[in-house]
């Protein structure tokens, strides 16, 4: 992002492309299949029309959502839902019956 000069955007809390480039942090969380879709309707459809957005969105598309054999990160990598465990913790519990 600083290559492009988005740091100082990123930062600027009044900014709309700084709010917009808070968007890719959805996409990890997001089952893999799911990601091209969320970045091309969630994503894109608000992207700002400055070059160094442009060329944000150019670069993400490029490298990470491919997801055949031509990217160099595809979502199988790095996007997966949070694991959510069945269990519910007993220490709550154990501790209140030993009282």
């Amino acid at each position: 992002m600083n290559s492009l000069g988005l740091g100082p955007v990123y930062t600027d809390k009044s900014s709309d492309t700084a709010g917009w480039l808070k968007l890719f942090f959805a996409l990890p969380p997001l089952p893999p299949n799911e990601v091209p879709g969320a970045f091309a309707v969630d994503i894109m459809s608000n992207a700002p029309t400055s070059d160094v957005a442009v060329k944000f969105a150019d670069y993400v598309f490029e490298n990470y959502m491919y997801i055949d054999v031509d990217s160099k990160f595809p979502p199988t990598l790095w996007a997966q839902p949070p694991h959510v465990s069945g269990a519910i913790p007993r220490r709550g519990l154990s501790q209140s019956s030993e009282r």
